[in-house]
């Protein structure tokens, strides 16, 4: 959740500058204090089961992926984004860094003030080349994050 209240507040500050709205999954809204989402344009989800076609549809209707803990030994989550296409906010810790998408990723260090994270979601707001060129990387390099990819670096290491 924690995640989710950076997020917010960098949203909060970047209001009157972009136009940018948030879709939160796995977090409702009645866990959040409404002061730190009044006024914004968030759409809260929920739980999204994985098992069918529409958190692929959620995800892949979005231009960045999100994840921003203070602590993470991997964030699946970034592989999914990456698998998509996706551009991606991941944390700067633990094993995550290793999951964003290479090149498509901009990595967010867990001391990052919330103005800091509010110039990155402002800069790829209003920045569409940028935009652009993290998502082409991502998808550029999303073979890398299929189950296909896993499968073959297990059988690297057992047979190695």
């Amino acid at each position: 959740m924690g995640r989710t209240l950076r997020l917010l507040r960098a949203m909060k500050i970047v209001k009157e500058d972009a136009d940018v709205s948030l879709t939160v999954v796995g977090v409702h809204q009645d866990e959040i204090e409404p002061a730190l989402w009044t006024g914004l344009n968030v759409d809260w989800l929920g739980f999204v089961d994985k098992s069918g076609d529409s958190f692929i549809r959620i995800v892949c209707a979005h231009d960045v992926g999100c994840l921003l803990s203070n602590a993470e030994a991997g964030g699946i989550v970034l592989r999914e984004y990456n698998r998509l296409g996706l551009a991606t906010l991941a944390p700067d810790v633990g094993g995550a860094p290793e999951h964003a998408p290479q090149g498509g990723a901009i990595l967010i260090k867990p001391q990052a003030s919330d103005e800091e994270i509010a110039t990155w979601i402002r800069t790829l707001a209003n920045d569409r080349e940028l935009l652009v060129s993290l998502r082409l990387a991502s998808w550029q390099t999303s073979h890398m994050a299929s189950w296909e990819r896993v499968a073959e670096k297990l059988r690297e290491v057992i047979i190695n």
